[in-house]
């Protein structure tokens, strides 16, 4: 038997909900407002081996260096869904990929 669900009112799929963190993270974290077209500006820097790799999450997540207008910050990209998932300050433990 195949059940359906019924999506929650402001239910957003994954990678949306994704987006969505990454966004709040930057302005929490740098003060800095991401638009969509600077979530797929980063995206697209992941994607053309612009940013430096740091370490491996699991098959589908990697965290990556990039500067975020003039701040040097750790941002998390997921490949299956290719979204941005956070975005990070540096932290002295980091180890380098």
């Amino acid at each position: 038997m195949r059940h359906k669900y019924k999506r929650l009112k402001g239910y957003k799929d994954k990678a949306a909900s994704q987006t969505l963190h990454a966004k709040r993270r930057a302005l929490e974290r740098f003060g800095i407002r991401l638009s969509d077209k600077g979530v797929a500006e980063l995206i697209q820097t992941i994607q053309s081996n612009g940013a430096q790799f740091v370490r491996r999450e699991s098959n589908r997540v990697a965290v990556y260096r990039m500067e975020i207008d003039g701040a040097s910050a750790l941002v998390v990209y997921d490949r299956s869904r290719k979204t941005i998932v956070t975005v990070m300050r540096e932290s002295k433990n980091v180890q380098n990929g």
